[in-house]
């Protein structure tokens, strides 16, 4: 049986962490397989989850000019786990759960049910990915 490797993306509501996921998953995606002999392969939900937000940021951004466009995705509800698997020459090698979470959860009151699970798989995450909003910061924004 493949390992499993629980990763986690943390940080403030509106910050990019599906963003940055989506983006990732497609450039990883679409790496060629026949080449590299590495494939990402994401369960069905994953999959049609970060596609459909990868070709919303797309539409963004080759818009011709600047045109506000409020939140670029729905922001994540409570905790998701996006469950992927890594394949290498046609062996699949790792089960890769990587937990999508709410920015606001890391605010929650203790004994919240949100904020119990995320506890939980932040004690089985062996990657922990902060993301920073880096237009605040560079705003100079209280976070």
């Amino acid at each position: 049986m493949p390992n499993r490797t629980v990763m986690m993306m943390v940080g403030p509501d509106g910050v990019g962490k599906t963003t940055l996921l989506a983006t990732m998953y497609h450039e990883l995606s679409n790496l060629e397989a026949s080449q590299s002999g590495f494939e990402l392969v994401a369960s069905q939900d994953t999959h049609h989850d970060l596609q459909e937000a990868y070709q919303k940021l797309t539409t963004i951004v080759t818009q011709p000019t600047f045109t506000p466009t409020g939140p670029l995705l729905k922001g994540t509800a409570g905790l998701i786990e996006r469950q992927f698997e890594m394949v290498f020459k046609g062996k699949k090698e790792l089960d890769l759960v990587f937990c999508d979470i709410a920015g606001g959860i890391i605010r929650a009151a203790e004994g919240n049910r949100d904020f119990d699970e995320f506890k939980t798989r932040l004690k089985q995450a062996v990657v922990i990915i902060n993301v920073i909003d880096g237009s605040a910061l560079v705003e100079g924004n209280d976070l």
